[in-house]
């Protein structure tokens, strides 16, 4: 299981449990990626395009379902 937050991940496996921890606080990152594209036109800092964060979007809606009614969800 993993465990995100903006300045950790956390890496959970039967018996061990690992803490990785960012130097940069990942939300503010990815916010400042797209208040610069929006700004400057430069989209380069955006490491995913529209299609990738719908299918993204998707497997989360997805696993939240499966979670709350304990059942596999077909995308």
């Amino acid at each position: 299981m993993l465990e995100v937050d903006g300045g950790s991940l956390k890496v959970m496996r039967p018996g061990r449990t690992e803490i990785i921890s960012n130097t940069v606080n990942a939300f503010q990152a990815e916010n400042q990626a797209f208040i610069n594209a929006i700004r400057t036109g430069d989209t380069s800092g955006i490491r995913s395009d529209y299609e990738d964060g719908m299918r993204t979007l998707a497997v989360t809606l997805a696993a939240n379902e499966a979670a709350r009614t304990g059942k596999p969800v077909r995308l």
